[in-house]
């Protein structure tokens, strides 16, 4: 049983999965860019506090020289030594600012890095995902024009034959039994012509007629009797409960292609 909304949900899946790497791939690039500015801008405060700290340096230089010179007369001055103290201080204070910027700059970085491998992560899964989306649009016939046949019967080399004579026009689907058809019609499937066998165990081609008729959705989709039967009163009576056609086995195909031609423009009969 092949049915195309099966590969449509894999396909809506598939979609998904790209969508959400794709997501988290922006988000996680978004990340690096902010770490990036984040590295920058430490960066360009370390290199304020080191210009500082080079000015500190020099001017504590002067000072150490000028109490050196004082002590050699033995003359050092105590406002000379604390002012000394206080550059000393200040000096201490610049090289701590800087340490912790460096400090902040490895964390940036390796956060950075971080974020750069998780990066590297999601666009290979993204890729993956994107080559699985691609395989998958491939096997589905996305022009949307393709009609949907159910054929119903129980004799499979009857539906592998009809389904070889019909797909390349349309998209067949297949039941091998009344209960197997009506468990697609109660899934959700709403083809737009289905060919219906007579003789089937367990649940007739006239039984499962009588329950198509009773959903809904299934009372405008033209339906016609396929069946190796031939029998003028119970034609007469297909046509009396609203079926729209009925075909003998076995057929020519261009017969059959004649028949689904006329009953899908003229639908399925008003059964009054």
């Amino acid at each position: 049983m092949e049915i195309q909304d099966a590969s449509l949900l894999t396909l809506k899946n598939k979609i998904n999965a790209f969508a959400n790497t794709s997501f988290e791939l922006s988000s996680n690039m978004s990340k690096t860019s902010i770490g990036v500015k984040k590295v920058s801008m430490t960066v360009n405060k370390i290199k304020k506090l080191s210009d500082k700290h080079e000015e500190k340096f020099a001017e504590a230089e002067k000072i150490i020289k000028q109490i050196k010179d004082v002590i050699d007369t033995k003359k050092a001055p105590r406002s000379a030594i604390i002012k000394l103290l206080d550059f000393m201080e200040d000096f201490l204070k610049v090289g701590i600012n800087v340490a912790a910027g460096i400090d902040e700059i490895s964390e940036a970085i390796a956060q950075t890095n971080k974020t750069i491998n998780h990066v590297n992560d999601m666009s290979t899964e993204n890729k993956s995902n994107f080559e699985a989306l691609k395989q998958e649009m491939e096997k589905i016939d996305i022009s949307g024009c393709k009609k949907k046949i159910l054929l119903v019967d129980d004799d499979e080399i009857h539906l592998e034959t009809t389904r070889f004579m019909l797909q390349d026009e349309f998209e067949i689907i297949t039941a091998r039994s009344g209960e197997e058809a009506l468990n697609l019609f109660y899934q959700g499937l709403v083809p737009d012509l289905i060919f219906l066998d007579l003789v089937m165990p367990n649940m007739t081609g006239w039984d499962t007629f009588e329950k198509i008729k009773m959903i809904s959705d299934l009372q405008d989709v033209p339906t016609a009797f396929f069946t190796a039967t031939f029998d003028i009163d119970e034609i007469k009576q297909a046509f009396d409960a609203g079926v729209s056609d009925y075909v003998s086995k076995p057929v020519e195909r261009h017969e059959l292609m004649k028949t689904i031609e006329n009953m899908l423009k003229k639908g399925a009969p008003i059964n009054e």
